[in-house]
């Protein structure tokens, strides 16, 4: 029976021994999760950061690229109202030319009646 006795209290203070030890890790680990996850939080703030800057950026090129392309379309506007006061400045100068030629032909005619 002591036999007995003495393998169970050798029993119970291994137990005792190796509950310890794992309540030494468990408190170890938990401090390491707690680093690991401050640590990605951390991270993820940066990322989150990181990513708001890009996005920022997006946004004024984005606002830059409307600017531009309004710029682009009051020109292209502009060019075209150019090109048909063009077009019809160069219909006008035809007509006149044409104009002048008949009226070149008509003083040719009448001189030459009046010659004969």
């Amino acid at each position: 029976m002591k036999d007995n006795e003495k393998n169970f209290t050798s029993r119970i203070e291994d137990l005792t021994t190796q509950v310890k030890i794992l309540q030494l890790e468990m408190v170890s680990l938990d401090s390491h999760n707690g680093k690991l996850e401050a640590s990605k939080r951390k991270e993820a703030s940066a990322q989150a950061k990181g990513l708001n800057n890009k996005i920022n950026v997006l946004h004024k090129e984005l606002e830059s690229l409307h600017s531009e392309k309004f710029q682009l379309n009051m020109k292209t506007n502009e060019v075209a109202e150019n090109l048909l006061r063009t077009e019809t400045l160069e219909g006008e100068i035809a007509r006149k030319a044409m104009t002048e030629q008949e009226l070149k032909e008509k003083e040719t005619f009448l001189v030459q009646r009046d010659d004969r």
